[in-house]
């Protein structure tokens, strides 16, 4: 398996013919991206963490985030590692106190988990070569927070 460190740009509304669907756009490289699309709520709270907010009650992400500080663990990435028939397939990736230990997650969970805890992001080069696209397609995207203004 090889994986390459890649950014989250951020949350959008892609916008099709058929429907509008929450999508977290992954930085690959200077020209290409790959859009996941999430659920609403995935997207909510990947947008708060990109800003730095930090909800007056806690969110499924930064109750998991106070239970990992609480419990002294410590994440030290994410990795999206699979795409089998269109769906993505991660791991938060944790030191243990003799091995590295890795649990299986939804993509859209560990990169907001990631982004809290503010770890690297990485993709398998395999899912990249199948996913990625050129940012220049994706013309149907509108900015999410113009859906979450305040």
């Amino acid at each position: 398996m090889n994986l390459r460190e890649c950014t989250v740009r951020g949350v959008f509304v892609m916008v099709t013919d058929q429907a509008a669907a929450p999508t977290v756009i992954i930085d690959v490289d200077t020209e290409s991206c790959i859009p996941i699309f999430i659920g609403l709520w995935e997207a909510i709270s990947i947008f708060q963490a990109i800003r730095g907010e930090i909800p007056s009650r806690p969110l499924t992400h930064d109750l998991f985030i106070e239970l990992m500080e609480h419990y002294g663990i410590t994440l030290s990435s994410v990795h999206i590692d699979a795409l089998e028939n269109g769906i993505f397939y991660a791991k938060l990736l944790f030191n243990g106190t003799s091995s590295e230990k890795a649990i299986d997650c939804r993509p859209s969970d560990g990169i907001a988990i990631a982004l809290r805890a503010q770890v690297p992001l990485f993709i398998d080069d395999a899912v990249i070569q199948d996913a990625s696209v050129d940012r220049k397609t994706l013309s149907d995207l509108r900015d999410v927070s113009t859906y979450f203004q305040e």
